[in-house]
């Protein structure tokens, strides 16, 4: 899962869909993203570049081939 994970995934700050009552405790808004990032950074699996592709670096190179 987690190889998956690092090359497949992004975040979606879609936060209109659903009642605030249903996020995460902690990740109310997209102000918390840093915290977030904070937290998988003290995990030892996650690097700064796994975290880049995180924050929306594979999300660019989706689209990037898209264009193609």
């Amino acid at each position: 899962m987690f190889l998956l994970a690092n090359f497949s995934l992004c975040i979606d700050a879609n936060y209109f869909s659903f009642e605030f009552s249903s996020t995460p405790r902690g990740l109310e808004d997209v102000s918390k993203y840093p915290n977030l990032f904070a937290k998988l950074l003290e995990d030892a699996r996650w690097t700064a570049e796994d975290l880049k592709k995180l924050a929306g670096l594979n999300f660019l190179r989706v689209f990037r081939r898209v264009e193609q």
